[in-house]
């Protein structure tokens, strides 16, 4: 198994969603790389740097500098992702449940919608 580079991986991936027109993907994905790289402390990270106490401390991290946990989340997913492309071409070491523990999930923490009261305001309208 070579050892290879998730932020190569990385910017291979960003470079093939760019071409494919998916700039907001990509934009995403660029966020997650910085900030891991910011983490990290360096743009070299072997995929064999990816482990699940290295995770729990970049989630740590993130909300620590402030991140909501829905950001959190999409940079984790995003490592994941690539992770898992790594995996699949034998350039990582399939890890089992490498990234349980950590919150991938979404959380709704807004309504969308108004309050009666506030509905009814609106449609009032005053003569």
């Amino acid at each position: 198994m070579d050892e290879k580079d998730l932020v190569e991986g990385m910017r291979e991936y960003i470079s093939l969603l760019q071409k494919e027109g998916r700039y907001s993907s990509a934009k995403s994905y660029q966020d997650a790389m910085n900030s891991f790289i910011r983490y990290s402390g360096t743009d070299r990270i072997p995929y064999t740097y990816i482990n699940k106490d290295t995770l729990r401390r970049y989630e740590a991290y993130l909300l620590e500098k402030g991140c909501m946990r829905n950001t959190v989340s999409t940079y984790i997913r995003r490592l994941r992702c690539i992770y898992n492309k790594a995996v699949e071409n034998g350039e990582a070491a399939f890890i089992p449940s490498l990234f349980k523990g950590v919150f991938t999930g979404v959380e709704s923490q807004r309504k969308k919608s108004l309050p009666l009261g506030d509905l009814n305001r609106l449609m009032t309208v005053p003569r």
